[in-house]
C-alpha cells in the first residue's frame, strides 16, 4: 500500500457508512484501482506514451496500449465515487 492509497483510502472510510460491508468492498476495490492506476502511470512514464513495436522486419511506433487501460480503470474509480456518492469531494484533491 502506498502512501497516497493509503490516505486515499482513510478518507473514503471517513466519508461512508463503516458498518455496510457492500461500500467497505468499494473501498476495497478502489484502493485496488488505484494501485493499478499508479502502476500503469509509472510504466507510461518509463516506457513513454510511444512504444516500438517489431514485427519480423518492421519497426513502427504505435500509442502504448497502457494509456487506453489505464483510462478505463480511471473510469471505474469514478464509477465508484459516484456510488458512494463522493463525486464533488476532496477525493479529486487527494489523486
Amino acid at each position: 500500500m502506498t502512501k497516497t492509497s493509503e490516505a486515499v483510502r482513510n478518507h473514503l472510510l471517513e466519508q461512508i457508512d463503516e458498518t455496510d460491508a457492500i461500500q467497505l468492498e468499494k473501498v476495497d476495490r478502489y484502493e485496488a484501482l488505484l494501485e493499478s492506476f499508479e502502476e500503469m502511470t509509472r510504466l507510461i512514464n518509463e516506457a513513454g506514451t510511444s512504444i516500438v513495436v517489431k514485427n519480423g522486419g518492421q519497426e513502427y511506433l504505435k500509442a502504448n496500449p497502457l494509456i487506453g487501460e489505464r483510462n478505463k480503470v480511471s473510469a471505474q474509480m469514478l464509477s465508484i465515487e459516484k456510488s458512494l456518492n463522493l463525486s464533488g469531494t476532496k477525493t479529486d484533491e487527494l489523486l
